[in-house]
């Protein structure tokens, strides 16, 4: 037949055509095996990665404080897991499919490892700098201080904890500092201690952003306070000169000291946190120098609060300023001090005795009064004045009034303490013409009390209304603006309150998305709530939606009726349900497209084995 005629034989076409195919079949079989191995391994790395993922989001979701915390991490890892495992799935050749067969994963190029191993060794490198990579011992953020107990304990059963305000470079040291050293130095390295050791100064002083994590409400925050508005850098401006204003909400780096205290007080703030860098021990008797007051003819100060202390002498720390022309003996001011015997004592203050000018030279007219040291802030030439005033036995005092009557310049008082020079014993004291403070804790740091704060939710007795946000900031900047009696608000009414018998305003419920008021009235008024007026709450009094008006720039105020009403402000923001809204659209539209892609590579392997057949 020869070869043309074997090729043109049906029988031996047939026959050889059916040799190929059974050599086809050995090598797809053969194939098939190596493929279908190295597949299952890259499915055991791809579970191992998918059941990685799933431990980390499960952990974060044991972490969580509510059922909808666990729901959203556990949402989070089967999400997260489904798309890992879907764009692992071995990619299926169009020329393979038509032949029935698949395409074997193809192996990692040596290219593509060497650039994956050096992005980890850049990362694993740069890293090391990082803070995580000089971890210390865990008391660094666990351990509380003297400081922070003394704000838990006091805001444990108030509903909300009134805020509280610190200001500290963090140059001292701390107490317990060569007791740390001696626990901690055998375990860590040098560097470990030093960050412990500054890691202790921050929780002292509650800097940003501890309070977030052991719930003392602060007035402000690593980046921003009061959840950095445009409003809050506004308000800002009423006590911060406006090159210390800081765009992005700061406020404690920008302070030099604390506020007028009626600012402290519309805050909300109650405690006050600083340290003792800048006091003053003298003659075994330590004068608290952070507020003092700058006082001109006819002006006074008081203490705020003295406590029962059996002295024999008052001690002062004081200086003139502007005063260089005033002659020895001139009466610049008086110190009267009322006893609980009810006797009272006037001691004068005069220049060249028991004080003078501060920047003292050859100009002054006065003798200089004996200098108790150096203490003003960036003018180690300025003189500090110290004199003691005594009494003939001992008593206690129960108010102490300075009172300045130079005919020119400034009684700047730093401080004051009662002195018992029969034992030695000494109590100081705060002397302010910036508010009423008294000395709550003293320790490494300082906590004062801030004795005139407002509280959260209150009704003013007067109301101003406004057009914006300008005119409420120049009304709130005039001198006589007294946020104790008086609000801004803008798209108010002008409005005078005359009670006509007692009234409550108690706040009953303090979540973070949920603030809830009683308040009894006798005559209409605006209730002001000192929460950041942020976008997304809405207010409802006694079950009908009403309006938030923003009361002195920042805060929320709503008109209320005389009477007793209940009224809830909640924090529903349209961008959250559009936000969830645009998730569910594209989950659905990704879960649409990972079926259709499924049923397609399902249908394209079962033409292939229908062919094949």
């Amino acid at each position: 037949m020869g070869v043309d005629g074997l090729a043109r034989d049906p029988f031996w076409r047939n026959y050889w055509q059916g040799q190929g195919q059974k050599g086809e079949a050995a090598g797809v079989v053969a194939m098939d095996t190596s493929c279908g191995r190295r597949r299952l391994r890259q499915r055991i790395r791809h579970g191992g990665k998918v059941a990685a993922l799933a431990l980390f989001f499960l952990w974060g979701a044991l972490g969580g404080a509510d059922w909808t915390a666990v729901a959203g991490w556990s949402g989070a890892a089967v999400l997260a897991g489904a798309l890992l495992w879907a764009l692992q799935r071995p990619a299926s050749g169009r020329g393979s499919r038509k032949a029935g067969l698949r395409r074997c994963p193809r192996a990692p190029r040596p290219a593509a490892v060497g650039l994956v191993t050096l992005v980890v060794a850049e990362l694993a490198l740069a890293s090391r700098s990082l803070p995580h990579a000089r971890a210390t011992a865990p008391e660094a953020y666990t351990s509380i201080r003297p400081a922070m107990a003394h704000l838990l304990a006091a805001g444990r059963d108030r509903c909300p904890p009134e805020r509280f305000l610190s200001i500290s470079a963090l140059v001292f040291d701390p107490g317990d500092k060569p007791e740390l050293e001696v626990i901690y130095r055998p375990q860590l390295s040098a560097d470990a201690v030093y960050t412990l050791l500054v890691a202790t100064k921050h929780r002292e002083v509650l800097s940003p952003n501890l309070p977030l994590a052991f719930r003392v409400p602060a007035v402000d925050g690593y980046d921003g306070g009061l959840l950095p508005l445009a409003r809050f850098v506004a308000l800002q401006r009423t006590f911060l000169p406006p090159e210390a204003v800081s765009i992005d909400g700061r406020l404690r780096e920008n302070l030099p000291t604390f506020p007028d205290g009626r600012w402290l007080s519309l805050l909300n703030v109650r405690y006050l946190i600083t340290d003792k860098v800048l006091d003053a021990w003298l003659d075994d008797v330590f004068y608290d120098l952070q507020f003092g007051a700058s006082l001109t003819a006819g002006e006074s100060a008081s203490v705020a609060w003295v406590p029962a202390f059996e002295a024999t002498a008052l001690g002062l720390v004081s200086y003139l300023d502007g005063a260089a022309g005033l002659p020895d003996g001139t009466v610049v001011g008086e110190a009267t001090l009322a006893f609980e015997d009810g006797a009272t004592r006037a001691f004068p203050l005069r220049a060249g005795l028991e004080t003078a000018e501060g920047l003292y030279g050859p100009e002054v007219a006065h003798r200089p009064a004996p200098v108790g040291g150096h203490f003003w802030p960036g003018r180690p030439e300025g003189n500090d004045y110290a004199v003691r005033l005594r009494w003939e036995r001992p008593a206690i005092p129960i108010s102490i009034t300075v009172r300045a009557t130079l005919p020119m310049g400034r009684l700047v008082v730093r401080g004051v303490s009662l002195i018992d020079e029969r034992t030695g014993a000494f109590q100081s004291l705060v002397l302010s013409d910036r508010g009423r403070f008294r000395p709550a804790h003293s320790g490494d740091v300082k906590v004062y009390e801030n004795l005139d704060v407002l509280p959260r939710a209150f009704v003013p007795a007067r109301a101003q209304g406004v057009s914006g946000a300008e005119e409420a900031l120049a009304r709130m900047r005039s001198p006589d603006f007294d946020p104790t009696a008086e609000v801004v608000v803008e798209g108010g009414e002008d409005l005078a309150r005359q009670p006509g018998g007692p009234e409550s305003v108690r706040v009953t419920v303090c979540e973070p998305e949920r603030v809830e008021v009683e308040a009894t009235l006798t005559a209409p008024g605006y209730l002001v709530l000192t929460d950041a007026l942020y976008p997304g709450w809405q207010a409802w009094v006694d079950g009908t939606r009403t309006e938030i008006l923003p009361a002195d720039l920042l805060f929320r105020a709503v008109r209320l009726e005389a009477g007793t009403h209940r009224v809830v402000f909640r924090f529903r923001p349209r961008s959250f349900y559009a936000g969830a809204g645009i998730s569910l659209l594209a989950l659905a539209a990704w879960g649409a497209a990972a079926i259709g892609g499924w049923r397609a590579a399902g249908l394209s392997t079962s033409g292939g084995a229908g062919g094949k057949a």
